[in-house]
């Protein structure tokens, strides 16, 4: 069994000043699943006016295990163009190198490695990987571009 105790707790006094678990001094704004799990008393020491209860030691948000390498986005705009087309290729994550094709083949550590965006004046796929510093690689991100052999144009008439 879990207990919590608010100690002094009424319309005044609603603010945590102190904390223990199980007898000891709880200075950390949240609490493990093992903390509950193993059962015990958490004990708050409530007061009229804010404390610096919980500034510290706040849980973690990080994810520290089974980390993955982000898929890499390939920004061109449009699908269809005409003439050449400026592609880059990005994510948010640091510390990765992108590698990239254009001849549909699966990029690899061996394949071009992005330095600057890349110019296409045909038809092409485009494909990309990121790389951290591990070696660990992303899936695979494909992007086809289509260039438009002419410029016919489609007008549409209303007819009443």
């Amino acid at each position: 069994m879990f207990a919590i105790k608010a100690n002094e707790v009424n319309d005044n006094n609603f603010y945590v000043q102190s904390a223990s678990l199980n007898g000891k001094t709880h200075t950390r704004s949240s609490l493990s699943y093992s903390d509950i799990y193993r059962g015990g008393e958490l004990k708050f020491n409530m007061g009229s006016k804010p404390s610096t209860f919980g500034i510290k030691d706040f849980p973690s948000t990080s994810i520290s295990d089974n980390l993955i390498v982000l898929n890499p986005v390939i920004e061109g705009g449009e699908m269809s163009f005409k003439g050449n087309k400026s592609i880059r290729i990005y994510s948010d994550q640091e510390g990765v190198n992108y590698y990239y094709t254009t001849d549909g083949s699966t990029p690899t550590i061996a394949s071009k490695k992005y330095t600057q965006p890349i110019t296409i004046n045909n038809t092409t796929a485009v494909k990309a990987i990121a790389v951290n510093n591990k070696g660990e690689v992303s899936y695979v991100s494909t992007a086809n571009y289509f260039e438009t052999p002419h410029n016919w144009a489609i007008k549409l008439k209303h007819v009443v």
